[in-house]
């Protein structure tokens, strides 16, 4: 039984799949154009394009006002909106979450948050600079709720083995074609999977469709592929995730953001360099 995809079922094909121009099948061959017997085909654009990743703006309303107009693959649209209000501090807990609806082009989420919904937009937006926001965080806005060192719940070798079986979920999943990862995993299940063309919309995601179902993630991990950057670790830390994994490195900020707010990451995961940019102490040695 294979675990939840946040993303639907149709679209664009998996690598394990036959594409209609590999050379088995050659029916996307434009056969009227000579270079299409070369050593380089020209495909049949008609043909193909339904088979290719397709990246959209969409718009997405807070309360009835527009809040922003982010761009992702627009499987589970939803769930990466959910996600991106959450990290963008419109509402902090999923009980804020009112009514949501969604068209082709975008989403659509009422909030009960108390939060200043205006200065929120001029955030997201880029209106107010790190500089505001480091004053806004000094006056209550908190990072995380965990303490400075927290209690390992999973073993380092328990931890390698899960991720190699997760990294392998995203190889035959539409990695070949430039398709990002991410994926939840509690214990050694993988409870869910997102795959967008970024680290951060994959992982936006994931959070959203942990926000959506009220999921206790005090005990979980993301793992994903890409390099790891501070607002990501904000806002998975804000969720209540612990241990973040990426087979890239995180950024400085990433690291200090991670120390601030008690996170693990592990970087390098496929690396034999793996190691730990910042231990929260959620990793116990095995015995």
């Amino acid at each position: 039984m294979h675990e939840p995809l946040v993303r639907h079922r149709k679209g664009p094909a998996s690598d394990s799949a036959t594409l209609p121009w590999d050379t088995t099948l050659n029916i996307a061959v434009d056969e009227s154009n000579p270079a299409g017997r070369s050593l380089i085909p020209t495909l049949a654009a008609a043909r193909v394009c339904r088979h290719l990743p397709e990246v959209r703006r969409i718009r997405i309303d807070i309360n009835g006002c527009l809040a922003g107009s982010p761009s992702c693959v627009p499987e589970a649209m939803v769930e990466y909106a959910v996600g991106w209000a959450f990290a963008n501090k419109f509402f902090a807990m999923p009980s804020e979450l009112g009514r949501i609806s969604s068209t082709r082009n975008g989403v659509s989420i009422m909030v009960e948050s108390g939060a200043d919904l205006d200065r929120r937009r001029y955030e997201a937006i880029g209106w107010i600079d790190d500089g505001d926001r480091a004053v806004q965080l000094s006056h209550g806005d908190a990072l995380s709720g965990r303490s400075p060192r927290a209690v390992s719940f999973i073993e380092d070798l328990d931890l390698l083995m899960v991720c190699e079986r997760v990294y392998g979920r995203f190889d035959v999943d539409g990695s070949r074609f430039g398709f990002v990862h991410a994926a939840l995993v509690t214990g050694d299940e993988i409870v869910c999977v997102a795959r967008d063309l970024t680290p951060e919309a994959a992982a936006t995601k994931i959070v959203g469709w942990a926000l959506r179902g009220n999921m206790d993630l005090t005990s979980s991990l993301l793992v994903m592929r890409g390099v790891v950057d501070a607002p990501l670790i904000h806002a998975v830390a804000r969720a209540g995730l612990s241990i973040v994994v990426t087979d890239m490195v995180p950024t400085r900020s990433a690291v200090a953001m991670a120390g601030t707010t008690c996170t693990t990451i592990l970087g390098l995961a496929l690396s034999h360099r793996r190691a730990l940019f910042a231990n929260g102490g959620h990793i116990g040695v095995s015995t």
